[in-house]
Formats: structure tokens, sequence, C-alpha cells
């Protein structure tokens, strides 16, 4: 009994799903038959305390009726995989765009992902080009050698089972498994094209993903075991996002899924395509999005080419492509065809299409009569004909077919509508795009219609939420309010189940449903209810119009400000950020905002001063007027709260300071006047030097990349003053008042401004010096250079040009210059010389200023004491003592 030994085994999903997978790998039959005989096989064969070799247990499974896969020929399965990439390549039809466009970023993009996952995802809306790159990879990877191999799910629809389906692709079982021994020496690559089409094409929609499930989780499997095979997958986002049962599977994959996204053409590439025909920077910027989706940019050049004119006037996908449809069928006409002919020969298609629930339509289902329209039809470009299969040219073409229909049947009454969108079952995501173009096509023609149609799908309980969603959404781009919509709208919002959505989907940004709101006193209710959600959804509703209809907007809300700081927070957040574009009556709005505390950040300072300088100064004077008292005002230098000050002070600039610098750039002379009056007015007259010692402290410098208010000030200044260097009369004006103003921070300020008068205002900068040596001669930032250096550079570059008076005044000056130290603090430092303690209490300013003065001018006694001031202080580095 010591030798005896029981383990259990475990059979979890992980275990069964990897068995699963290995006996399709051996054997054609139902993997559930074998593995059900599996799991009862010792005890139903009496093969307890039996060795079972495989040999055994192969010759049991034979008995039993199960067979052996036997592995295809290399010719068989060649010629399967030639099928279908002359399928592939031929399924999908070259645009007027298609070889404009520069798509090797993503195919490079898409071959990286291949080398290191198993499962490559691509998703990008309808007409982005999703088909098109992957042709593109196709072709790429063909060029490399690699075997690849294009499947279109669309027209190939998995069904019965992944043998099955393998075998109507050519093979002679199961994709993968025909193509497993070759994944050990040679990559392979498969690419499946439209993964949502089997969610919405195929009558067994489940069975189609399950199969699908089996391919990816087969390729997976191998991929672990070192084969060298991989999977990409190409579907719609919104199905991916939509579709649970779809967006379920693919987030189950996330361990051995990368995700890519196709991106909008480049806006230069399409500028490029587009100006022959209009200047594409100053289209809407609705037209603009829609001209990088390639499909919808294929159209317009397509219209574009018939017609130039005609284009300038189409800015949304739904005139585009009835336009499209249009010009198409004028082309139809020269073909010696009815256009009215064509046009029912492809509603009938889509008719068939829609009730076989296939994308394609053989072509023995048409009377042998519609030939000629036929074939007119695939002349111009609207359908497709491969494999006696007929399909529209683009998914989107056969959308706006059947919403056209849609169109047709609510023309004629709601019933008939409904009837047609069927019933919850035939309500797939595909329908909600049909529904779509049926609803703008009613908007454009009768409102009333409209409004009974959405009244009619919203409150029908047979209607999947999917639709009632987008018909609700529909009516954001209603542009008049006539009275049936108006009754439309009274009727919603009484509705919880549509009020959050209407809010903050379909009436959001539309000046007229909100004008309609105020005017009607919703407005002014939500935002007095106990709901914050409510509240919320309505003050974001407001703001989003406010740009259009500012002083309704405003009335109703300044009521709220300054009843609760949440209130104010709220208000805050949903203020616009371009604060240029701003109408007078909301700047005052957001000027009493920022005003309660809030700072603002992100300001395009260069669009506000170009557009509106003074509402610059504005905000720059509200962010002072926040923190005057830390401005003008210090506190005891003793004091531990001082001390911490530099660390935990708030007195910094909202934002990295190099936005407000480049807006002064533009208006130099505005913001200088400004701010010299601004720190005039905040400051005391007087030349205590403790203030200017705070602003210039070296711990304000950066704190977390933000720059103190007070060194952003004098920055500010400095930038100002350097800009008006050619206006040197200009620059004089605005200092002029402040020339003998006795306060540190200003004789630091005008010092610095004087450096940018030319040469011949020498006179004028070195009497300015000699007014106060004591303090202008020491206005310098001691934190970054010597406080003699800024006086020290007014003097290299003013004293070789001054009189010869001024010169002798200013070197005497200079040169009997007394210490700035007091005396007991330099009985102190003699005190301390018995101890061995030297410090200089005498020289300084005479170290760094006498040699700055013209040499060529200097007195020889001057230029003895300099070189004893070399030898006395030289040792000392950049310029600071």
């Amino acid at each position: 009994m010591q030798k005896f030994k029981i383990e259990q085994f475990k059979f979890t999903k992980t275990i069964e799903d990897w068995l699963e997978f290995r006996i399709s790998q051996l054997y054609s039959d139902n993997t559930d038959d074998i593995l059900r005989f599996l799991k009862i096989y010792p005890v139903d064969k009496d093969k307890l305390r039996t060795e079972i070799t495989p040999f055994l247990l192969q010759g049991d499974l034979e008995k039993s009726g199960f067979n052996r896969r036997v592995m295809p020929s290399d010719t068989r399965i060649k010629t399967a995989i030639d099928n279908l990439s002359e399928e592939f390549n031929n399924s999908i039809c070259s645009s007027p765009v298609a070889n404009l466009i520069n798509r090797k970023n993503e195919v490079q993009q898409l071959s990286d992902s291949i080398q290191s996952n198993a499962v490559t995802l691509l998703t990008a809306e309808a007409g982005y080009g999703k088909s098109f790159l992957l042709l593109q990879l196709h072709e790429y990877l063909q060029q490399q050698e690699i075997i690849s191999v294009p499947i279109r799910l669309d027209r190939r629809t998995p069904a019965t089972n992944l043998d099955q389906y393998g075998i109507s692709l050519g093979f002679l079982a199961s994709p993968i498994y025909c193509l497993s021994k070759y994944a050990a020496a040679q990559k392979v690559v498969f690419i499946l094209d439209q993964l949502d089409a089997i969610r919405w094409t195929a009558m067994h929609s489940s069975q189609a993903l399950e199969i699908c499930r089996q391919f990816i989780k087969q390729i997976i499997y191998l991929r672990k075991e070192n084969k060298n095979i991989s999977v990409v997958l190409a579907a719609r986002t919104f199905d991916i996002n939509e579709d649970i049962a779809l967006s379920s599977w693919i987030k189950s994959l996330d361990n051995e899924c990368r995700k890519i996204n196709l991106a909008e053409l480049d806006e230069n590439t399409v500028n490029d395509l587009v100006a022959p025909y209009e200047n594409y920077s100053d289209l809407p910027s609705e037209k603009k999005r829609i001209l990088r989706i390639p499909l919808w940019l294929g159209f317009y050049l397509s219209i574009a080419c018939n017609n130039h004119n005609s284009v300038t006037k189409l800015n949304n996908k739904l005139e585009l492509i009835k336009k499209f449809v249009k010009d198409r069928m004028k082309e139809v006409e020269r073909c010696s065809v009815s256009s009215s002919a064509a046009h029912a020969l492809a509603d009938s298609i889509s008719q068939l299409m829609m009730k076989s629930c296939r994308l394609t339509v053989s072509e023995f289902l048409l009377p042998v009569e519609r030939q000629d329209q036929l074939n007119a039809l695939i002349s111009v470009g609207l359908l497709n004909k491969q494999n006696e299969q007929i399909s529209f040219r683009h998914q989107v073409l056969f959308d706006y077919q059947i919403g056209f229909s849609l169109y047709e049947a609510a023309i004629i009454s709601v019933e008939n509508l409904l009837d047609a969108i069927g019933s919850r079952e035939e309500q797939t995501l595909m329908k909600r795009e049909q529904l779509k173009y049926a609803m703008n096509l009613l908007l454009q023609t009768n409102q009333e219609s409209f409004c009974n149609c959405v009244n009619a799908i919203l409150f029908t309980d047979d209607i999947r939420f999917h639709l009632k969603h987008l018909v609700l959404y529909s009516i954001k781009d209603i542009q008049e309010l006539k009275k049936p919509a108006r009754k439309l709208i009274d009727k919603i919002i009484t509705e919880p189940e549509f009020l959050m959505q209407f809010l903050q989907n379909a009436s959001f940004g539309n000046s007229y449903i909100v004008r309609y709101l105020i005017e009607a006193g919703y407005i002014a209710g939500w935002l007095q209810n106990t709901d914050q959600v409510l509240v919320d959804s309505t003050i974001n509703l407001l703001f989003s119009v406010v740009n259009i209809i500012p002083e309704l907007v405003v009335k109703e809300i300044t009521p709220l400000v300054g009843l609760s700081d949440s209130l104010d927070a709220k208000i805050f957040r949903a203020l616009p950020i371009e604060m240029e574009n701003d109408a007078d009556i909301l700047f005052d709005l957001r000027k009493k905002i920022i005003k309660s505390g809030y700072q603002s950040y992100s300001i395009n300072w260069n669009n506000l001063a170009k557009k509106y300088p003074q509402r610059a100064l504005d905000i720059i004077s509200i962010i002072l007027a926040q923190h005057q008292q830390e401005l003008s005002g210090i506190s005891d230098p003793f004091d531990a709260e001082y001390i911490m000050k530099p660390f935990m002070s708030k007195c910094y600039w909202s934002e990295n300071d190099d936005n407000v610098i480049q807006m002064v750039m533009l208006i130099p002379q505005v913001v200088l006047k400004f701010l010299l009056k601004y720190i005039n007015n905040i400051l005391p007259s007087n030349s205590e030097k403790a203030i200017f010692n705070q602003w210039i402290d070296k711990f304000q410098c950066v704190l977390e990349n933000k720059t103190s208010l007070q060194l952003t000030i004098l920055k500010m200044i400095e930038v100002a003053g350097g800009q008006l260097q050619d206006r040197p009369e200009e620059l004089i004006k605005l200092i002029k008042p402040y020339l003998n103003h006795p306060n540190f921070i200003f004789i630091h300020i005008i010092a610095n401004q004087l450096f940018n008068l030319p040469a011949k205002y020498a006179d004028m900068v070195i009497s300015w010096l000699l007014k106060e040596p004591q303090q202008r001669l020491s206005c310098g930032n001691f934190w970054i250079e010597s406080e003699w250096a800024l006086a020290g550079k007014l003097i290299e570059k003013f004293s070789p040009h001054c009189s010869e008076e001024l010169f002798k005044q200013l070197e005497h000056t200079i040169y009997y210059i007394p210490p700035l130290k007091d005396i007991e603090y330099i009985k102190l430092q003699l005190a301390n010389r018995k101890n061995g303690i030297f410090e200089h209490y005498w020289g300084h300013a005479q170290y760094f200023l006498l040699p700055k003065l013209d040499r060529k001018r200097l007195k020889p006694d001057t230029c003895e004491f300099i070189a004893v001031l070399q030898r006395k202080f030289g040792f000392y580095k950049n310029e600071k003592l």
C-alpha cells in the first residue's frame, strides 16, 4: 500500500479546451463525442488495472468508429490558398484615392504585430479602408514569402463546423490543421476580413461566431507550441464595442491579442487631393472630418471629376452619398439604360440580400431581362460581380439603398416603416445604419413625418434599444423647431427612460432645442432640481451652445454663481476652453467665476492677445489680485511659516509661463504699461530691500515646473522691454513715471529696461545710476549673480558713450562707494578675525564695477586699484561674492 498512489485528474475548462484542440488535430470526428469516449474509456472498455498504450487507445478509437485525419497534399492546399487570394484581390475594388494613399506605416505596424502576437485586431469605422489595407498587407506578406490566407467572412460565412468550413474554402479539413505542418518552418498568416459580418449576415450568427472562436483558439494553441502562425482580424469599431457576444469574446483574447485602430487620413494628404476643387483649410470642420475618411473622399473626388462646382455644397455624408448615387445614375443613362429601371434593380437586389441575410446574391436569382441594367450598375461602380455573386461596391451603398427603402415606407405611413424595420430578431446592428439614412432623408423632406416616426419608434415596445437610441440622437439634426418637434420634445422629457439621453446626446449642441427648453421653462426647473446628475447635465447642455446663444445661456447660469462652491466648480468646468471666442457677456461671467478662486489653465495667450488684448490683461489682473497680499507684503523673516513659505506658497503661475511670455511678445507695450502700473499700486514707496529679496528668492524659481508669480512678472516685464528695443522713445515714455521710484523692485525693473536703450541715451542712463548710487548700483538679482552685476552691464554698455563729466563723476562714485554692510556688522566681522574667521566687508562694488568702465578713459590710480582688487577677489567664480 505504500507504493499505491491515487491522483485526481483536475478537469478544468483550460484542460478541456486543450484536449478539444488536440483531438481536432488528430481526428476528423466530433470532438465532444471523442472527449466523452475518453472520459469513460477505462471503465467502459474494461481497462482498469491495465496499461493503456497509445497503440491500444488508437485501436479502440478506430473500433468505435473514430477516424484519424489524413494530411492533404501540398497541391490541394496551394490551390485553395491561390483561389482564396484571387477571390480576396477581386473582391476589393479600387477607389479614386486607393492608389494615392500611402499606408506603408500601417502595413508595417500590422507586420510587426504579426511577429509578436497570435492575434491582431484591426478596427475602424466603415469607410476607413480596412479591407484595402488588408489587401496591401496580403501583398506585402507574399513578397516576404510568408503564407498568407485571406478570407472575407461576408462572402465566406462560417457554417456547420470548422472542418466543414475548411472544406467550403477548398481545403480537406480545418484550414488551421491543413497548414499547421508548414508553420514549423514557414510563417503562416490568416487574414479574416469583415469579422463583424458574421453577426448580421448569417441566419445562425452564433454558430458562425463559435466557428471563428474555434479558428482563433486553434491558432493560439499552435502559437504556444512554437508554431509560426498568427491571424489578423478586421471589424468595425462600432460592432466590436456594441455587439455583446463579439465584444466579450474579443475581451477574452486580451492576453493574446493586440488591437490596432486605423486612423483617419493625414490632413496634408487630403489637402493635396481636394486642392483642385476647394481650399481644404476653409471647409467646415464636419466636412474636413468626413473627407479624411477614404471612402467618402473617394465619393467626393468621383463627383468632383464630373462637376467641380457641385462638391462645394456637399457638407455631410448624406449629401455626399445622394450626390454620388445620382452621379452614377447619370453614367448609367449613358449606357442606354433607364436610371429608374436601374434603381428598381438595385432595390430588388438589396431586398433579396435582406431576405437571405447575406451581403451577396446569386446572379441567377435576377431576371434575365434585367441583364442590361445589371451590367450598367457594375460598369459605373455601384455593384460588383464575383463568382456569379452580386454585391454592392461597398456596404455603405447597401445601407443607403435599404435606408432609402425605409424612407419610402415612412413617407407612406408610420405603420409601413415599423413593418419594414421588422421583428426584434431582424433589428440587428446593421439595421442601425440603414435607419439612420432613412431618418435623415425623412427630416430633410418633412419634419412632421420625421417626428411621427421618432415618436412611434421610441414608444413602441417591439423596437430594440439601439434603434431607439439612434432615432433619439437623430433629433439633434433638427434646425428649426416647428409645432410637431416641440410636441415631441415635450413628450420625450417626461419619460425618465429618455430624459438623460435626450439632454446628453439628442439636444447637446443644438441651439434651437436649447432655446426652446429655456423659453418653455424646462431649463430653470432642472437647474433647481435636487438630482445633481440632472443639474450637471443641464449645465453642460447650456454651455454646449453658449457661443451661439450667449445671452440666453448666461441669463440662466448667472443666478447660480456664488450659491455654493460645488455649483461654481461645475460652471467653471463647463466653460469653453477657448476664451478668445467668448461673447462679452460670457467673458464677464468667466471673470466672475475666476475671481471666486478658480485658476484658468491651458489659456491660449497668443490667440487671446491677438483678438482681445484687454481680455488677456483682465485675466492676468485677476490672477495677480488673488495673490496681492503675498506680492505686496512680507512676513517676519524669523517666523516658521515664512521660513517654509518658499516651499509651501501657492503664489505660482497656474501653468508653464512660456505661453504667457509668447503673448507678451505680441503686445509688449500694453503689457509693460499694465504691469508697471500694477506694481506701483501694490508696492510701498520705500527702499526696504526685504520685499525685493522675497520677489527674487531662488527657492521660488521652480516648483513642479511652475514659476513663482513674482519671477513671472519680472520675466514678462523684461521680455516686453526687450521687444521695444527698436522703439526707444516709446519705451522711455512708459518707464519715465517710475524712474525715481524708491522701491528696490522698481529700481531693479528700471535698470533692466534702461539696458534696452541704444548708446545715444548714455547720459540719461549714467545720470540715473548716479542719482541714488548706493541703491541703483546694487540692484541685481543676488541669487543668480552679484548684486552689482546688473549695474555693471549698464556701465559697460553706456560708459564709453557718456559725457566726460559724467564719466569722471561715475568713476569717483564707484571708487569711494561705502560698503553696504552697517557699522555694527563690520565691527562683528573685525572681532571674528581674532578667531581666524575672515569675511570681506568692503571692495565688492569696486571689484565688479570699476573694470566695467571704459578703460580708455580711466585714471592711472583706478587702473592700479583694479589690479589690487583682482589679487584680492580674483579667485571668486561666476561674478558672485
